[in-house]
């Protein structure tokens, strides 16, 4: 089992993400990416230019 941090993937927070592959988690990461951005969460907004250039495709 994987462990990563929203903020060891480039992102703002302390959210873990656990599964057994980096794809998996990157998913996790994604999918938390989005729900902080849909919340309009001001630390992940603060992060959404750095998101955007590692992830071109959110």
């Amino acid at each position: 089992m994987k462990t990563m941090t929203c903020k060891q993937l480039g992102g703002a927070c302390n959210q873990e993400f656990h599964a057994e592959t980096f794809d998996a988690i990157a998913e996790q990461s994604k999918k938390h990416g989005m729900k902080m951005f849909q919340e309009q969460d001001e630390a992940h907004k603060l992060n959404n230019t750095h998101a955007s250039a590692c992830y071109p495709q959110i």
